[in-house]
């Protein structure tokens, strides 16, 4: 197999993409998938390009970039040393992170979220889809024809990220 112009070759009948890297697989000598014969994780760079348990994990350093599809936690640990995620929010533990769909950034600051309610809303009949933004009591969808607020732009992409950022105001 030939890749196209531009991109690189893994091996194994896989090509990369400009900036991505080839997925952690290995080829028999055959040439063919090796390992259990699966295919490769899916490429990403957002968490939306992911199933709906899965986040993107790039391959180079915990923030941004090109990664592949790899599950979310489904147990965490209590402790909250707390942590900065790459969304800039502050989470309980670096798995918490994870459930929600995030990396971990060491070299950010994050403020500690704040249990008072998000002054995001969705004004009007429309569809279209703001966010997750925090009511004082859970995590709510902000919908309408436009976002009405102070906070519309800090609104929550996934229900899971505003649950776990904040886990402990509940």
């Amino acid at each position: 197999m030939r890749c196209e112009e531009g991109q690189r070759c893994c091996g194994c009948g896989l090509c990369a993409a400009p900036g991505q890297a080839c997925p952690p697989v290995g080829c028999d000598d055959g040439g063919a998938l090796g390992g259990d014969g699966g295919l490769p994780r899916a490429f990403c760079v957002s968490n939306a390009e992911c199933g709906p348990d899965e986040r993107c994990v790039p391959e180079e350093g915990s923030c941004g970039g090109a990664g592949t599809c790899l599950p979310r936690p489904s147990e965490c640990e209590e402790s909250c040393p707390g942590v900065c995620g790459c969304d800039g929010v502050r989470y309980c533990n670096a798995c918490v992170a994870e459930q929600a769909g995030q990396g971990v950034d060491p070299a950010a600051s994050c403020e500690p979220v704040s249990c008072e309610a998000m002054d995001a809303t969705g004004e009007g009949l429309c569809g279209a889809f703001f966010g997750y933004a925090w009511d004082g009591e859970a995590c709510a969808p902000v919908n309408g024809c436009s976002c009405v607020g102070a906070d519309c732009e800090a609104t929550f992409e996934e229900l899971g990220a505003c649950e776990a950022a904040h886990r402990s105001c509940a």
